[in-house]
């Protein structure tokens, strides 16, 4: 029987269907650049490099050398994915939770602890959430958490696998937390849900925002005030590499 994780199902309501998202590993794809090779040429009609003097024939050589060698170069075990994310806290007045999506980029490992799907595990994760997408109930909801982020100058966070232990169909998972440009090691658990659509890591993680320099909002003259504690629970697919 396939098993829907708890997030997933919950949000399903209130995600962008499949049709309003980018295609798959096009918009939010990102290639580090310490890694990346770029090749610059122009052609014509006949789809051939164009050049008119007389090394025209060599260059038809080598660029196309050239331009094999450079692809080789560039890592084709690295895939990007979207992780879903539901932040949620509590105020004097009432529970608030706010959605955002993350952009996550995952490489295949040479000697971590094996994974479904990935017998070599996972080298890296890096899961960056842009600041400015959090979608709260309320607009003035966005405003405060966008102050309180301070969102013009911190415009991400990002978080970065170290290192994980795997026991059975779980998981404990650490890593660095970037927030508001402060970075704290954090350490969860993920379960690991297996479906016909691959693999999902699911779970929680809860975090001090004070511990991150950044101070909750209080509004109305100090009649709501939010907690300091947030719960951040994910949703994200294991890349099949």
């Amino acid at each position: 029987m396939r098993r829907v994780s708890p997030l997933a199902s919950r949000m399903s309501a209130s995600w962008p269907s499949a049709a309003d998202r980018p295609p798959e590993g096009v918009s939010w794809y990102r290639v580090q650049p310490q890694t990346r090779t770029g090749v610059v040429m122009a052609w014509s009609r006949t789809g051939l490099p164009t050049m008119n003097n007389t090394r025209s024939t060599l260059f038809t050589i080598v660029l196309p050398m050239f331009v094999v060698a450079s692809i080789a170069a560039i890592p084709t075990h690295a895939q990007s994915a979207r992780a879903q994310l539901e932040v949620s806290g509590t105020s004097t007045v009432r529970g608030w939770t706010c959605l955002v999506e993350g952009a996550m980029e995952a490489s295949a490992g040479e000697s971590s602890a094996a994974l479904p799907g990935l017998p070599n595990g996972l080298n890296s994760v890096t899961v960056t959430v842009e600041v400015e997408e959090f979608e709260c109930p309320e607009e003035e909801m966005n405003e405060h958490l966008r102050d309180a982020m301070e969102v013009a100058e911190y415009p991400q966070i990002v978080f970065v696998l170290q290192d994980y232990s795997l026991d059975g169909d779980t998981a404990e998972a650490s890593g660095t937390m970037t927030i508001h440009g402060t970075t704290n090691l954090i350490t969860f658990e993920v379960e690991l849900i297996e479906s016909s659509e691959g693999t999902r890591g699911v779970g929680q993680a809860e975090l001090n925002m004070t511990e991150f320099g950044v101070t909750p909002p209080s509004v109305f003259l100090g009649l709501l005030n939010v907690g300091e504690v947030i719960t951040i629970e994910f949703d994200a697919p294991l890349p099949s590499l």
